[in-house]
């Protein structure tokens, strides 16, 4: 009968976990096709397959519930970006690639959410670590933002001398604003990000 019992208990636990994951993942789609401003939990509970309360019950408030996606889109950006493809040449080379897949990152989220929301049917997947984790609505993200990916690009720069390190922590918060500048000035081409990014870093000695 113990033995039962541990047995239900684990299936439950179990069940709960995957339901929280799956959660998370749908609310972290809403998020970056919503914003945070528009960001429902019915949508999340929709896509689920699961009843409103269940959210709540889960993660506590909507704000929780946001809080806990913009994390875990953070954390899979900040594992890509700590993950170098092993064709590059030295912490120079991570440094610059990092901060232009940032900023890629940047351009891809921004693309979603001046598309049409549709029926979330094409919901991208933030688990592959290609979407930059805030919504980009305000300049300082209260659900905790993209603070592991811009400590993920910084470390690219931690063996390097202190003047080139200071030049790099001045470099990341001027090129992390160029995506939401372009698109203020009506578009947000990401070839044209690109080569504005570069330009920027060489002027930073980068």
């Amino acid at each position: 009968m113990r033995a039962a019992k541990g047995m239900t208990r684990r299936f439950l636990e179990r069940s709960r976990e995957l339901r929280e994951r799956t959660l998370i993942s749908e609310a972290s789609g809403v998020l970056l096709t919503a914003g945070c401003h528009d960001f429902r939990i019915d949508d999340v509970a929709a896509a689920s397959g699961v009843a409103k309360g269940t959210c709540y019950k889960h993660f506590g408030s909507q704000p929780g519930l946001i809080a806990v996606a913009v994390r875990q889109a953070d954390e899979a950006l900040a594992n890509r970006l700590s993950a170098p493809p092993p064709r590059l040449n030295g912490p120079s080379d991570a440094f610059r690639w990092a901060l232009l897949e940032a900023v890629a990152a940047q351009v891809r989220t921004l693309s979603l959410r001046s598309a049409p929301h549709g029926d979330g049917s094409s919901r991208e997947d933030v688990s592959t670590g290609m979407f930059w984790p805030c919504c980009l609505e305000r300049s300082y993200c209260p659900h905790g933002g993209a603070a592991c990916s811009v400590a993920a690009i910084r470390a690219c720069a931690d063996g390097w001398k202190s003047s080139r390190r200071r030049a790099a922590s001045q470099c990341i918060p001027a090129a992390l604003g160029l995506p939401r500048a372009f698109l203020a000035l009506g578009a947000c081409h990401a070839a044209e990000v690109r080569r504005v990014t570069r330009s920027l870093m060489r002027m930073f000695g980068i």
